[in-house]
């Protein structure tokens, strides 16, 4: 019907006929072959997807995880006061906030930035995975000789004579470590 002289073409790919018989009489042709197209699209669609499920993924080594070699700077923003406009804070472009270069995001608050440090998004990012590598004996016991060794030194400095403190005998100590020596 939609080349007959007496139809009006509809949207949707169909003819109405402009005869007064108030029922609408569509081009059943057209609209079966946009079916069948619609049809051999979805299958096309779901024979990808199938394939894609069975195919083999590339199996990824990644590095176990590794202690940072960078300072975080956690405390970049304390102390400091920043203006926020509702612009701002609906746009989310806040001049004060936490960006990740590895993974290209913008994090408000030091919780959220080394909560993302340490996540799994993050860290594959970087090419690793969340298992910790398993250490020998021997590398824990000199780790273990390496702080003893730390703290023995730390502990002969302190034992060294210091200069006399500026305050009387009897003031009130002002700092925890001055509480802890006494």
């Amino acid at each position: 019907m939609s080349n007959e002289e007496g139809s009006v073409p509809v949207p949707g790919g169909g003819s109405l006929s402009k005869q007064p018989n108030f029922r609408r009489e569509w081009d059943k042709e057209a609209f079966e072959a946009k079916a069948k197209a619609r049809l051999a699209e979805e299958e096309s669609l779901e024979e990808e997807r199938e394939r894609k499920k069975t195919a083999p993924a590339p199996i990824v080594q990644r590095a176990p995880l590794q202690r940072r070699t960078e300072e975080l700077r956690l405390d970049k923003f304390e102390g400091s006061r920043q203006l926020v406009t509702g612009a701002q804070a609906q746009a989310g472009s806040f001049s004060a906030a936490y960006h990740c270069k590895v993974c290209d995001c913008v994090l408000r608050d030091s919780a959220n930035y080394l909560l993302h440090i340490n996540g799994r998004k993050h860290n594959r990012m970087l090419g690793m995975s969340m298992r910790a590598e398993r250490s020998t004996l021997e590398e824990v016991k000199a780790r273990f000789d390496a702080h003893r060794e730390e703290r023995d030194s730390s502990a002969a400095s302190e034992a060294t004579p210091r200069a006399p403190s500026r305050r009387g005998p009897g003031a009130p100590a002002t700092r925890l470590r001055d509480t802890c020596n006494r």
